[in-house]
């Protein structure tokens, strides 16, 4: 009688290379109208009621977790701080998988309010994409003037500590000249940058 192995099925890329993250975008809807990203206008908002619910992301990280191998989560969106119940979502993945990184993409506007609860829920860390630290440069970029409020919501989030802080910017034809300005803001505060 032979002996039975039970073995996990793993995510694999028409290259052969094993997947060890899931993504999982929580909302299309974002607070920004970055002109690479989003029209002026934004999207038509999907309905509250066709987006994954906090139980239905849980589920989604356990199989992915518990059954193909993955190691670590990114939240992302559009902007998943627009989701009210974000922190709901990040404490029900920790008390399911305690030692799982947890990470989130986001671009940082209310994250001055809400850092510490995000750190308090089991997020592990954070990237923020800030394509430039010249005021007039953000607006123009992200058709919003909302620079000091991003830059609160990095204060904020290194001062929860959520480690390492990332910094992601898109390199435009605009941005390029202002890069070394960025880079070291970033080294001023401890981040890094990642263009």
């Amino acid at each position: 009688m032979g002996v039975q192995t039970q073995t996990q099925a793993v995510l694999m890329d028409g290259l052969g290379r094993r997947a060890r993250d899931l993504r999982i975008s929580l909302t299309q809807a974002c607070n920004l109208r970055c002109r690479y990203c989003m029209p002026a206008e934004g999207l038509p908002i999907m309905p509250r009621d066709e987006l994954l619910s906090v139980g239905e992301v849980v589920r989604l990280v356990d199989v992915a977790v518990d059954d193909l191998g993955i190691e670590e989560v990114r939240l992302t969106g559009g902007e998943p701080l627009i989701r009210r119940d974000l922190e709901d979502i990040i404490a029900g993945v920790r008390a399911r998988h305690r030692d799982l990184p947890i990470a989130l993409t986001t671009n940082a506007l209310g994250l001055a309010r809400r850092a510490e609860g995000l750190a308090a829920a089991g997020l592990s860390r954070i990237n923020i994409s800030l394509d430039t630290v010249d005021r007039d440069l953000f607006a123009t970029i992200t058709r919003r003037d909302r620079l000091p409020d991003v830059i609160a919501g990095v204060d904020a989030a290194v001062a929860a500590g959520l480690a390492p802080v990332k910094i992601n910017a898109v390199a435009l034809r605009e941005n390029l000249s202002h890069a070394p300005e960025l880079l070291r803001w970033c080294l001023d505060r401890g981040l890094s940058l990642r263009f």
